[in-house]
């Protein structure tokens, strides 16, 4: 399923976009390529939704 970056939460998205855009950046500095960017991203999505559940 694929969500639209629209809703009541518009008004976070660019924060939130520049936030992540800094991060990124700090990534790219410490020398992850675009796939260990991915893989970190997904496998800390991933655990912190698993925190939430438990």
């Amino acid at each position: 399923m694929t969500r639209s970056l629209a809703g009541e939460s518009l008004a976070a998205h660019g924060p939130l976009r520049k936030e992540l855009e800094r991060w990124l950046a700090k990534a790219r500095m410490a020398g992850l390529d675009d796939e260990s960017i991915e893989a970190l991203f997904m496998t800390t999505f991933r655990s912190a939704g698993q925190e939430h559940i438990a």
